[in-house]
């Protein structure tokens, strides 16, 4: 729920898997929307009850937002809210910048000493934000996945060496 200056409910959003539908409080509930997203997970459009786009969202690489229509709607890039005071997201770990492709603060997951993009603390995505996803502002969530699939396959390797070695393959 959203609340507006004096405390009463302004909107109120129904869930499921992700963001399903949002409800001005102020209007009757006719004009109930629902979020229509992207491959990205990002929000590409409200519909009215009747399936008519009301509002649409265009993104670059980085999150900045072209919205036509009339309707507010704080979420966009990735499914987040946008701090309409800042033009910041929340990622739940910092404050990102898609004008910069950039958070304003450090992450405080360090980096790998073999991989240097990743030890600049403030980007976003290791700057291919096309390939990969940071949904909570802390490391790729790529590059991340890269780095224990490759653990698992070094574990599987050594397992059958050490089985092979020992005569039970």
């Amino acid at each position: 729920m959203e609340y507006d200056v004096n405390g009463e409910v302004a909107s109120v959003y129904d869930y499921g898997v992700q963001r399903n539908s949002y409800t001005n409080q102020r209007r009757d509930a006719s004009q109930t929307q629902y979020y229509i997203y992207d491959g990205r997970g990002s929000v590409s459009a409200l519909t009215s009850i009747y399936g008519n786009a009301v509002v649409s969202c265009q993104y670059d690489a980085y999150g900045s937002a072209t919205v036509n229509g009339d309707t507010y709607s704080p979420y966009q890039y990735n499914a987040e809210a946008v701090d309409w005071n800042t033009g910041l997201q929340y990622l739940r770990a910092r404050y990102y910048n898609s004008g910069i492709g950039g958070f304003l603060t450090q992450d405080t997951y360090l980096g790998m000493l073999e991989d240097p993009l990743t030890q600049n603390l403030y980007t976003y995505t290791g700057n291919n934000p096309v390939n990969l996803m940071d949904p909570s502002g802390h490391g790729w969530l790529g590059n991340l996945l890269d780095k224990a699939t490759e653990a698992i396959d070094k574990g599987i390797k050594t397992i059958k060496k050490q089985l092979t070695k020992h005569g039970k393959i």
